[in-house]
């Protein structure tokens, strides 16, 4: 019998989700507290989108310094996002994580690391309020430009 790509799929995350459990110490009364939000009792019952979905959870459970990568991660593209929207143009998320990649000096997004991301944060941090003092300048110098041409 031929396995089909999405019975491999499942299999692999069958087993991903059970060293999980075996990994963060979750013994069989929260591992069936997990599945019965799926309205299942083994994790062979789920289809592959809810499996999928339930070993990013427990991964998160287990490694908590995933679920601190990940709020950064999410600062660092509202960061970026807050510095193009200053300086009044648009982007699209694969924008923003190319700029990210590109400031971290790494090919994926997912592997800039937390001393990186942080170090992102705080310079487009630094240069959107730059970019908002300068609005602020630029509009004082067109406001003076205008009190001198309405006295001449």
């Amino acid at each position: 019998m031929k396995t089909t790509m999405m019975e491999k799929d499942m299999n692999h995350y069958i087993k991903r989700f059970k060293t999980f459990l075996n990994n963060g110490g979750i013994d069989r009364n929260a591992e069936l507290a997990m599945l019965s939000a799926y309205g299942v009792e083994s994790c062979k019952d789920m289809n592959l989108h809810e499996l999928i979905e339930l070993c990013a959870k427990v991964e998160l459970m287990v490694n908590p310094d995933l679920a601190k990568l990940d709020k950064l991660r999410k600062r660092v593209i509202a960061t970026i996002s807050g510095y193009i929207v200053s300086t009044g143009r648009e982007c699209g998320i694969e924008y923003i994580k190319t700029i990210a990649c590109r400031a971290a000096e790494v090919n994926e997004f997912n592997r800039i690391s937390e001393t990186a991301l942080n170090s992102i944060i705080g310079e487009f941090a630094r240069k959107q309020k730059v970019a908002k003092n300068v609005k602020a300048i630029k509009a004082g110098v067109e406001d003076e430009m205008r009190a001198l041409a309405a006295m001449n």
